[in-house]
């Protein structure tokens, strides 16, 4: 997998041309390219400074669209807002979930406390933990709550 990321400096005082602006190349882009996602971020600190990313499948994609001249078109009328531009081609390291960081903290909890449950999958496990489907995963587990084995 590959990630596209620009990070654009627009001129002060154009912040609002230049949002306006990126809105019809992230639209082509999603509609000419099915599967593509393009996120637009602005830095709260810098607000003239704004920042786009999307995953793509491989790098001939990316470099299709970079070549397209459609996508040029587009860059074109956006640079008229910009003090400067950088882009980037990116590799996929890794991706975190807390879902899956609470689970082995619960599983962890249960080996600690208990001398050994190996499993998280059982129905019951998860109902004593007041873990179900909906459940928040942000919320952390004490090991000192959980459950005694008989």
């Amino acid at each position: 997998m590959r990630w596209t990321h620009g990070t654009w400096t627009v001129t002060s005082g154009r912040e609002t041309d230049f949002a306006q602006a990126s809105e019809r190349p992230a639209e082509w882009t999603v509609s000419a390219f099915p599967g593509a996602r393009a996120t637009l971020l602005r830095d709260a600190e810098r607000p003239n400074v704004f920042i786009s990313f999307g995953p793509w499948p491989d790098s001939e994609t990316v470099a299709r669209w970079r070549a397209s001249p459609e996508f040029q078109e587009h860059l074109d009328t956006i640079r008229e807002t910009l003090a400067s531009f950088e882009a980037r081609s990116l590799e996929h390291v890794a991706t975190k979930q807390s879902g899956v960081w609470l689970q082995r903290r619960v599983r962890r909890a249960f080996r600690l406390r208990e001398g050994g449950v190996e499993s998280f999958g059982d129905k019951a496990q998860r109902r004593a933990l007041g873990m179900g489907r909906h459940q928040d995963r942000r919320s952390s587990v004490d090991s000192s709550t959980a459950p005694k084995r008989p």
